[in-house]
């Protein structure tokens, strides 16, 4: 009998499992999804509405070249670029210059550690 038939024997070859082994290149339908929804009116109102001026768009055309670029290259060329932190992380002092640069025209800003704490429990007071 043939190892290669249904029978599912220890010798049954499975085409299928040889190309699971293999990474996959990542897909850019998402960066494409993307760059096409920042096109579309309600993106760009609500960026006219939030920020004040309509979205270039022109960080979601990097991102979707830079995957073509990538699914391009050979396997051993790729570089994976490390994705940066979600937060910045301050000093009380760097946080203190960072708002005051980017909010302090809106409100007066206390330096750190000038705010005294309240001692009554009132919280309308």
């Amino acid at each position: 009998s043939d190892s290669r038939s249904g029978s599912g024997g220890e010798g049954a070859r499975q085409p299928w499992k040889e190309e699971e082994e293999k990474p996959r290149p990542e897909s850019c339908v998402k960066y494409f999804d993307e760059l096409w929804f920042c096109y579309s009116p309600v993106f760009q109102m609500k960026s006219l509405y939030q920020v004040g001026e309509v979205d270039t768009c022109l960080g979601k055309w990097t991102t979707m070249i830079d995957c073509f670029k990538k699914r391009t290259k050979f396997a051993d060329e790729v570089v994976d670029k490390p994705k940066p932190s979600l937060w910045q992380q301050r000093t009380p002092e760097e946080a203190y210059t960072w708002w005051k640069t980017q909010f302090g025209h809106l409100q007066s800003v206390k330096e750190p550690g000038s705010v005294k704490p309240r001692t009554n429990s009132s919280w309308w007071l």
